[in-house]
C-alpha cells in the first residue's frame, strides 16, 4: 500500500475523469429537459410505432432475448420520430444510446446523431441499411465482439437498423443483379439474428388522393404494375408534352428570375426545386444550361488537379491537361461556375454537427477571398450562414488508375442532381429527365417518392408523343 510509504493514495474520481473520453462525455450529457421534452409527445405514437417501441424498450431492459432489429419503412412512416424517441427513452435512463446514420443528411435528423463512418471509422461508404454492403454491418459485429468478449450478434448489445429494400441497393462498378445482391445485408450470415418489424401508417397523407399516391409508389417499389419484367407504364398526367430540356426546366423553375426579385419568397421557392436525372453527366448539363440564365454575376473557380504519386513517370503520363477533364463521381468540376443566390450542395461532410454534410443544400450568399459565405436551405440548420472553404479530395474511383488529388470547393450546382445524390432529400417539386433511363434497383422508386403529390412531377421523356408511355423499372424482387 502506498499509504505504508506515507505516500497519498491517488484520487480515483480524479482518474476516472481524465480516462473519461469526449465520446462518453458527450453521450452522457445530454440535456434532460430536451430529453423529457420528446417523451412527453410519446403518447403521439400511432398504435404500430407504439408496438415496436414497446418490444424495442422491453429488448433494451432485458425483458426479451431479441438484440437486432430492422424496421422496414418507406418515405413518411414515422421512422425518424419513432427512433428519436427511443433515444430520449434510453439516455433518460442514463444509459448510453449512439445515434448512427449512413450519410450525413440522415445522421443530423437524429438526436445526437452522427454517419456510421465517424463513429465508427468503418473504412466503407454507407448510406442507408439497403444500401450499405453487408461487410460494414460485419466490421461493426466484430469490432462490437472483441471489444465486449460477448460471442453474440454484435456482442450482445442492442442494434436497430431501419430501411426501406425499394430503394436503391449498394452499388458494385460494373455488377451482375447477383453481385448486388450478394452485398447486401439480407446475404449476410447476420441476417438469421435480425428481428424484423414493419411500420404501416404512412404519417403524412392527408387527404384519399395522396393515399393513392403512396399506393401506387409502393407498387412501383415492388414492381407490381411492371408489364413486363422491367418496363412500366407511366400515367400520361405527368409527361411533358415535347422532349425539349429547356421546357422541363421553364415547367420546374417557372421563370425563376422572376421570382428572384422576390426577396421573401425566393428562398422557399428555390429550394423546393430540381430536377432529377439518371447521370452526372446530364446533371451537369443541366446546371450548366440554368446557371448561364440565372441572374447575377458568374464567378469562375478553377480546381488544382494532380495525381498523388511521387513516381515522375506517372506525373509525365497524366499531364495537368489530361486530369482537368476528368470530374470522378462526387467531384466538383474542374472549372466551377457559380452566381450568388445560386443553389449549391456539399459533396463532401465538412462539419455534421454545423450541418455541413455531403448532400446539404445551401445558397451563395457572397464571394469572399478562400471561402464561399452560403445558406443552409434544409434540415435542422435551415437559414444558418457558414463559410466553405477549398480542400483537398482525392476521390476513389477504381476505373482511374492513379490517384487523383484535387484541390477545390467541395460543392456543385443544385438545379439538377442525380436520382441516388436525391435519395435522403425531400423536393416538393420535381422535374424527372428520363431521356436516359434508370438502370438499378430503386431508382425510380426513388426519384417518384421525392415528392408528396403526383401533381407536383413532371416527366420528360423522348416516347411523350405515344398514348401508352413506357419507360424501364429494375425491380429485385428476391430481396424483399
Amino acid at each position: 500500500m502506498l499509504s505504508d510509504f506515507s505516500i497519498m493514495s491517488p484520487d480515483y474520481s480524479l482518474i476516472d475523469d481524465f480516462t473519461q473520453t469526449d465520446l462518453i462525455a458527450e453521450e452522457t450529457n445530454y440535456d434532460i429537459n430536451k430529453l423529457q421534452e420528446i417523451l412527453s409527445k410519446e403518447d403521439s405514437l400511432n398504435i404500430n410505432q407504439k408496438a415496436i417501441y414497446n418490444t424495442i424498450i422491453k429488448a433494451i431492459n432485458n425483458e426479451t432475448n431479441q438484440t437486432v432489429f430492422f424496421i422496414d419503412n418507406p418515405e413518411g412512416y414515422g421512422k425518424t420520430f419513432l427512433f428519436n424517441m427511443i433515444l430520449a427513452k434510453v439516455r433518460l435512463n442514463h444509459k448510453i444510446a449512439l445515434a448512427v446514420a449512413s450519410s450525413g443528411i440522415a445522421a443530423l435528423l437524429l438526436d445526437g446523431g452522427r454517419t456510421a463512418h465517424s463513429r465508427f471509422k468503418i473504412p466503407i461508404p454507407l448510406t442507408e441499411t439497403p444500401m450499405t454492403h453487408k461487410f460494414a454491418y460485419e466490421a461493426v459485429d466484430k469490432t462490437f465482439r472483441d471489444i465486449t468478449g460477448i460471442e453474440e450478434p454484435f456482442g450482445g448489445k442492442i442494434f436497430i437498423m431501419g430501411g426501406d429494400f425499394r430503394q436503391i441497393l449498394p452499388v458494385v462498378i460494373q455488377g451482375t443483379r447477383g453481385q448486388i445482391i450478394d452485398t447486401c445485408i439480407k446475404s449476410s450470415s447476420l441476417w438469421k439474428y435480425v428481428n424484423i418489424m414493419h411500420l404501416t401508417i404512412n404519417m403524412r397523407i392527408q387527404n384519399n388522393e395522396q393515399q393513392e399516391f403512396v399506393n401506387y409508389l409502393l407498387q412501383v417499389g415492388e414492381g407490381k404494375n411492371n408489364i413486363e419484367e422491367d418496363i412500366i407504364k407511366l400515367s400520361n398526367d405527368i409527361i411533358l408534352n415535347n422532349n425539349h430540356i429547356e421546357s422541363l426546366i421553364s415547367k420546374v423553375f417557372n421563370n425563376f428570375n422572376i421570382n428572384y426579385n422576390n426577396a421573401n419568397n425566393y428562398t422557399n421557392f428555390i429550394k423546393d426545386r430540381a430536377i432529377l436525372a439518371t447521370k452526372n453527366e446530364v446533371v451537369n448539363d443541366i446546371n450548366e444550361k440554368i446557371i448561364k440564365d440565372f441572374s447575377g454575376q458568374a464567378q469562375e473557380f478553377l480546381s488544382a488537379d494532380s495525381v498523388e504519386d511521387e513516381d515522375s513517370v506517372h506525373q509525365n503520363l497524366y499531364p495537368i491537361e489530361f486530369l482537368k477533364t476528368l470530374t470522378p463521381s462526387g467531384t466538383p468540376p474542374h472549372k466551377l461556375i457559380l452566381k450568388v443566390d445560386a443553389p449549391i450542395m456539399l459533396l463532401r461532410n465538412i462539419s455534421p454537427i454545423e450541418g455541413l454534410c455531403n448532400g446539404t443544400r445551401l445558397i451563395v450568399k457572397r464571394f469572399q477571398q478562400h471561402v464561399i459565405d452560403a445558406e443552409i436551405l434544409t434540415g435542422s440548420h435551415i437559414d444558418k450562414r457558414v463559410f466553405i472553404p477549398q480542400i483537398k479530395m482525392t476521390p476513389s474511383d477504381v476505373r482511374l488508375p492513379f490517384q487523383l488529388v484535387c484541390h477545390q470547393f467541395p460543392v456543385c450546382l443544385a438545379f439538377a442532381m442525380t436520382i441516388n445524390k436525391a435519395q435522403d432529400q425531400t423536393i416538393p417539386h420535381m422535374g424527372l429527365d428520363l431521356h436516359n433511363p434508370i438502370f438499378a434497383h430503386g431508382q425510380l422508386y426513388v426519384a417518384l417518392s421525392r415528392v408528396q403529390s403526383k401533381n407536383n412531377i413532371v416527366i420528360l421523356i423522348d416516347n411523350y408523343y405515344d398514348e401508352n408511355i413506357y419507360t424501364k423499372n429494375i425491380v429485385y424482387r428476391e430481396i424483399f
